[in-house]
């Protein structure tokens, strides 16, 4: 689709009622991303914390947090086992508002 100098010029003054919901960044469908990235957040606290008191024991093994690296191994082979399958009748999934919660995950995270 070629636009005209004029549509180019025009495009702020664009009323966003002409987009799909699918394309709308601040909607409800930001709440679910957002409380992701929250989750994540408290859940990088709670460990942080947990390694803080085992840091000053002599066992080494004891300072390695073990069950993150294998529930994730175990999910991520789960995912690209099952995702195919679970993913093959469905429609497109909307991901823009979980690109927009991540960029500002890591705006706000890269400030300091």
């Amino acid at each position: 689709m070629q636009r005209s100098e004029s549509s180019a010029n025009d495009i702020c003054s664009t009323p966003t009622s002409d987009l799909k919901d699918s394309e709308k960044i601040f909607s409800s469908g930001l709440i679910v991303p957002i409380l992701l990235v929250i989750g994540y957040i408290v859940a990088l606290v709670q460990m942080s914390r947990d390694l803080e008191t085992h840091a000053h024991e002599d066992e080494p093994f004891k300072q390695v947090w073990w069950s993150g690296p294998i529930f994730f191994s175990v999910l991520y082979l789960t995912v690209v086992y099952f995702g195919p399958k679970l993913m093959k009748n469905r429609e497109e999934f909307k991901i823009k508002p979980y690109i927009f919660a991540y960029n500002l995950y890591q705006c706000v995270l890269n400030i300091w």
